[in-house]
């Protein structure tokens, strides 16, 4: 054996594992499976879900347009660009207020089988539960089945997991214009409806911007069912017994249709300064069939 002192710089060099030496020793399936998942939900954590329109086919829209394919790639080099101002052109064109399904057309048969109903406290309490009872548990279930809402939904999901920049800021200003503008179309015709069935905001919501917070609160209410309800549609379809304060018996509520009315019940209270006279009456109901007349399409 030599007596040379041991040097490692001088030994040979190793080189890795290669073939089989560099394979992991093989992991059941099932384990392989909840390492995976439990990255993702890691990476999820971190950066959050986000929703895209990678579902989209480039290719499949050019030729449903039926431009030139040559044309639009000089105008979008890149997909990402086309949806890009695609999700921009959805912010900006959603419109949440639909006039064919306007809210008095079914209200105004029930007002007028009931018009003795108005003349008392008690029985107009009664058939404005009523009314929202009918009216909301409708308007929730045309929401839910609205691909303008799921739009919408989706549209602020999107937002929410686009980077800082300029497209998020437009996307936002867009979004943002779409909730007012549906806000303050509901709040002029809450603010017209409202005081002709005998009530009026509660203190101190008697503000010009009352109706509005009306609207917006009621408005955030469907949205946070609708988005619920989506994955737990029981919440729409599924009707119980009860008795919301106001009611004189009990009627089969669905839970989002309880919630609704209960949200909106808490803006409004009796005005004590409205008096119900036959004359009146009729007014009232002469009014009410104005407002649920739809525009004529002339203008």
């Amino acid at each position: 054996m030599s007596d040379a002192a041991y040097d490692p710089a001088m030994q040979p060099e190793v080189a890795p594992p290669s073939g089989a030496a560099r394979r992991r020793k093989r992991i059941p399936d099932e384990e392989t499976e909840r390492r995976v998942l439990d990255a993702a939900v890691r990476a999820v954590s971190e950066l959050g879900l986000t929703v895209s329109l990678e579902h989209l086919s480039f290719e499949e829209i050019i030729r449903d347009a039926d431009v030139s394919r040559s044309s639009v790639y000089r105008r979008w080099p890149y997909k990402d660009l086309f949806f890009a101002d695609l999700l921009l052109e959805l912010a900006r064109s959603t419109d949440l207020y639909d006039e064919s399904d306007h809210p008095l057309v079914d209200a105004l048969a029930t007002i007028e089988e009931r018009r003795d109903d108005l003349r008392t406290d008690a029985g107009r309490r009664a058939l404005v539960v009523d009314l929202l009872h009918r009216s909301l548990e409708q308007d929730l279930e045309s929401v839910y089945a609205s691909p303008r809402w799921r739009t919408y939904i989706a549209l602020n999901a999107t937002f929410a997991g686009l980077p800082d920049g300029d497209l998020r800021a437009r996307v936002g200003d867009a979004l943002k214009a779409t909730e007012r503008r549906f806000t303050a179309q509901r709040a002029a015709l809450l603010a017209r409806v409202i005081p002709l069935l005998g009530y009026r905001l509660v203190a101190p919501l008697e503000d010009p911007d009352g109706y509005e917070l009306l609207a917006y609160a009621v408005g955030s209410t469907y949205t946070g069912l609708i988005i619920r309800a989506l994955s737990d549609p029981d919440l729409l379809t599924h009707k119980r017994p009860l008795q919301p304060p106001g009611a004189p018996h009990p009627d089969d509520w669905s839970t989002a249709a309880l919630i609704a009315t209960t949200t909106f019940l808490a803006f409004i209270e009796p005005d004590p300064t409205s008096t119900w006279t036959d004359n009146h009456i009729t007014e009232t109901l002469a009014a009410l069939k104005e407002l649920a007349t739809p525009p004529r399409a002339d203008g």
